[in-house]
C-alpha cells in the first residue's frame, strides 16, 4: 500500500530517472502535509500562535491539490516543478515569519536537495540560487538588527553554498549515470534485435530461414484458422539449379539465388506476407488473404518476374533462362487439413509442376 502511494500507481521502472523524482515528490507531499496537519493545530490551540497556524493551514490546500493532481494526471515533470515552487514559497514564508529564529534556517538547508532533485540540475539550481540570495539578504538584515556575531551570518552563507554545490554535482553525476545506463540498455536491446534477426535470416538471400519458416508457418496457419481467413502456402524451386551450378559455377549460382531472393522479398512486401529460403534452391511463401481467387495471378506474376530477369541458363529446356516451379495450397476449410497436410500438399503440387515440364504453377484450394 505504501509503495503504491509513493509510486502513485504510475508504471515506471526503477532504472528510470523519473522513478527517483516520483519517490521524492511523493515523500515531499506526505512529509509536508503530515507536518502541517500536526503543527497547524498546535500553533492554534497550544502555542496561541494564530498567524503561524493560519499560514500553515493555508499551505495545506495547494499542497493537497498537487498531491491529488499527481494521481489524477500522472504528470511527474509538471508536478515536480509545482512541488518545488510550493516548497520555495513555503520555506521563505516560514523563515521570514519566524524572523530566522526557532531553527527555521535549518529547513532552508534542505531546499537544495528537493529543488535539484525535483526541478532537475539546471532549473533546480536556478531555484536554489534565487532562494539562497533571498535567504542571504534576509539573514544579513536580521543580523544587522540583532546582537548575533557576524560569524553566524557567514556560517549560514558558507554552509548553504557547500550543500548546494554538493547536491548539484551529486545529482549531476546521478543523472549522467542514468543516461549512460539508458544508452547501454538501448545498445543491448539493439544488439539483441540484431542477433535475433541474424538467427532467423538466411545469410545469402536475406530472406527468412528454414527455422523461422517452421515457426511462422504454424503461427500463421493457426491465426488464419482463428480469423476464418485463407491460409496460403507456396513452395518454389529453381528449375535445374544443379545444372546451373555445374555450368556457371557456384559463385554465379549464389548470384542467382540472391536475385530470386530479392524478387521474392519485393513480392512479399505487404504486411502479413513472408518469404523464406528453406533449402539450397528451394523457397517458400506464406500469405493470408480474404479470397483465394487472385492467388494464381499472384504467383504467376512472381514466376514471370523471375523469367523477365533473363538470367541465362542454357541447360534449362527451351526457355534458355532461369525459371522456377511453384506448388501452392490455399486453405479455408481447416477441418480437412492440418498444417503438415498443407505442407505436403504444396510440396506435391510442386512435384507435379516439375513432372509436367517446369516453369509453371499448380494451385489447389481446399
Amino acid at each position: 500500500m505504501f509503495r503504491n502511494i509513493l509510486l502513485s500507481n504510475i508504471d515506471i521502472k526503477s532504472t528510470n530517472k523519473s522513478y527517483r523524482k516520483l519517490i521524492t515528490v511523493n515523500l515531499f507531499y506526505l512529509v509536508t502535509l503530515s507536518t502541517l496537519i500536526i503543527f497547524s493545530p498546535i500553533n492554534f490551540f497550544i502555542r496561541d500562535n494564530y498567524l503561524a497556524g493560519v499560514i500553515e493551514f493555508l499551505f495545506l490546500f495547494p499542497l493537497l491539490y498537487g498531491f491529488f493532481e499527481l494521481r489524477k494526471n500522472k504528470n511527474i515533470e509538471k508536478n515536480s516543478i509545482y512541488a518545488t515552487v510550493m516548497l520555495f514559497f513555503m520555506l521563505l514564508t516560514l523563515i521570514f515569519f519566524f524572523r530566522f529564529e526557532e531553527y527555521t534556517v535549518i529547513w532552508a538547508l534542505l531546499f537544495p536537495f528537493m529543488a535539484i532533485n525535483l526541478g532537475g540540475v539546471r532549473v533546480g539550481l536556478i531555484f536554489v540560487i534565487v532562494f539562497n540570495l533571498i535567504i542571504y539578504i534576509g539573514a544579513y538584515y536580521f543580523w544587522q538588527n540583532s546582537d548575533a556575531p557576524f560569524i553566524e551570518f557567514m556560517r549560514i552563507v558558507i554552509v548553504s553554498i557547500i550543500i548546494s554545490l554538493l547536491v548539484y554535482f551529486y545529482e549531476k553525476n546521478i543523472l549522467e549515470s542514468f543516461d549512460n545506463q539508458r544508452t547501454l540498455n538501448e545498445s543491448l536491446v539493439k544488439r539483441v534485435k540484431e542477433l535475433r534477426k541474424l538467427s532467423i535470416t538466411d545469410s545469402l538471400t536475406k530472406l527468412f530461414n528454414k527455422r523461422h519458416f517452421d515457426t511462422v508457418m504454424c503461427d500463421e496457419f493457426n491465426r488464419a484458422k482463428r480469423a476464418n481467413a485463407h491460409f496460403t502456402l507456396a513452395i518454389l524451386d529453381i528449375d535445374n539449379f544443379k545444372l546451373y551450378n555445374d555450368t556457371y559455377g557456384h559463385d554465379k549460382g549464389n548470384e542467382a539465388l540472391v536475385k530470386v531472393g530479392e524478387i521474392l522479398n519485393e513480392q512479399t512486401a505487404r504486411s502479413g506476407d513472408y518469404a523464406f529460403r528453406i533449402g539450397g534452391e528451394e523457397f517458400a511463401i506464406v500469405l493470408q488473404s480474404d479470397s483465394p481467387n487472385d492467388i494464381s495471378a499472384y504467383f504467376d506474376k512472381l514466376r514471370e518476374k523471375i523469367v523477365s530477369e533473363k538470367i541465362i541458363h542454357i541447360k534449362n529446356g527451351p526457355s534458355g533462362f532461369l525459371t522456377v516451379s511453384i506448388g501452392i495450397v490455399s486453405v479455408s476449410n481447416y477441418e480437412l487439413v492440418s498444417i503438415m497436410d498443407a505442407y505436403r500438399i504444396a510440396d506435391k503440387k510442386l512435384y507435379e509442376v516439375k513432372k509436367n515440364g517446369r516453369n509453371s504453377i499448380e494451385v489447389i484450394i481446399i
